[in-house]
């Protein structure tokens, strides 16, 4: 019982520190368009979650209206998750890449390199 009272608190401290916190009629709407539903302090630690990610998405928007980024950001149905919570390959991907400087690659060569970064398949 402590714990659980001692996770709550914690829990409403750190969505304090949020930019923008969203409004209840906001984490309604997303958690019903959604078909979202958790315990009560599941709950919270979701809307807070969901505070972040909006937050980024905004942030990363007002890049993209200033020139900066070449792409927009939106919320979809995963955006009360963590990255490592988030169904596998939907992350970005970290791609092994390889420098090859353009001048020592010969054109018939250039399909074999592409084969050989790409790695084994399966």
């Amino acid at each position: 019982m402590k714990f659980t009272l001692f996770l709550f608190g914690f829990i409403i401290a750190v969505s304090n520190c949020s930019a923008r916190s969203v409004t209840d009629e906001e984490w309604s709407q997303f958690k019903t368009k959604h078909g979202k539903s958790y315990s009560e302090v599941e709950d919270i630690r979701r809307r807070q979650i969901f505070a972040d990610n909006v937050n980024n998405v905004e942030k990363h928007n007002e890049e993209y209206r200033k020139g900066s980024s070449t792409f927009k950001m939106g919320l979809n149905k995963f955006s009360d998750m963590l990255p490592d919570e988030m169904p596998r390959g939907l992350t970005p991907k970290t791609q092994k890449r390889i420098a090859i400087p353009f001048s020592s690659i010969k054109v018939n060569q250039i399909s074999q390199v592409v084969e050989e970064s790409r790695g084994p398949t399966f």
